[in-house]
């Protein structure tokens, strides 16, 4: 018998096909709520609803709320389905208002304070890893669940191409990006560095950070690279240079600058960054990816 949302959760998990980052949050959201309010569904009203909202308006944004009661409305429904519960209280709370701000991006200055920062203080470490990351993901849109899916059977060296895979995709769809030349070199020698740890297999992150833990002041858990340890690394960059600089931000730096060349191509660009994510990139990318 299910009497805690902790096992409702479960329950909606086991019977719906949900990304592995998709179930880490959903489990933040019900572990969020249990210490805020109750763990027990047949305690969950609307008082209990109201006073969760108080609560979390005051430590999280309107965004972040609006999702959190979104899923939850979404799970309850869930329960009713399955005649868990009789009701659904989320259903009686209201979205706050949220208003609709233009995509942030940074600034040529933020990307280069960045990009010296790491090459002259190694932090944080190792800062010519953490170097090539950022600049694969300004030069190609990639968010950070694609550069952790990435595999070294992805990088087409002979076609300089690489595949960006369903199971890393927000839309869980694939397709192609060009390989920027200028890091090619960087990137081989990236395999080289990490077969120099371990024997790498093609299906094998490109990026794994957790293979050069020796002689780190931090050591990164784990065997693989996580999204999570992307989005710390880029936290801490921030703190470093004082400019807030993420994988979301890197994104939107990158459609920017292509939508500013003179051979702006908007359709290219938007297949680049899988706004259409058809096979491959059609039409003419603008000059800034070449480089």
């Amino acid at each position: 018998m299910i009497t805690t949302i902790k096992e409702l959760l479960d329950h909606y998990i086991s019977r719906k096909p949900l990304a592995s980052l998709t179930i880490y949050n959903y489990n933040k959201i019900v572990a969020r709520f249990g210490s805020k309010a109750t763990t027990k569904i047949n305690l969950i009203n609307e008082d209990t609803c109201l006073a969760w909202r108080a609560q979390l308006e005051s430590e999280v944004s309107t965004a972040t709320y609006n999702s959190y009661l979104r899923f939850m409305r979404a799970l309850f429904s869930y329960a009713v389905e399955q005649k868990i519960t009789p009701d659904n209280p989320f259903k009686r709370l209201y979205f706050s208002p949220q208003y609709v701000t233009r995509p942030k991006g940074i600034t040529d200055k933020v990307y280069m304070d960045a990009i010296r920062y790491l090459e002259t203080y190694d932090n944080p470490s190792p800062g010519w890893f953490w170097v090539l990351l950022v600049k694969i993901m300004a030069k190609s849109g990639m968010r950070a669940r694609q550069a952790v899916s990435l595999q070294w059977c992805d990088m087409d060296w002979d076609n300089l191409i690489i595949h960006l895979r369903a199971s890393g995709s927000k839309t869980r769809r694939e397709w192609e990006i060009p390989l920027p030349a200028s890091l090619i070199e960087p990137l081989q020698n990236l395999h080289v560095k990490s077969g120099a740890v371990k024997k790498i297999n093609s299906t094998d992150q490109v990026f794994n950070v957790t293979l050069f833990n020796d002689g780190l002041h931090t050591r990164y858990k784990g065997t693989s690279m996580s999204v999570n340890q992307v989005n710390g690394f880029y936290r801490r960059l921030s703190d470093k240079i004082g400019s807030k600089i993420t994988s979301r931000r890197l994104r939107h730096y990158l459609a920017t600058k292509m939508a500013n060349c003179d051979n702006s191509n908007l359709f290219a660009i938007q297949d680049l960054l899988g706004v259409y994510a058809r096979s491959s990139v059609n039409g003419t990318l603008p000059s800034y990816f070449s480089g």
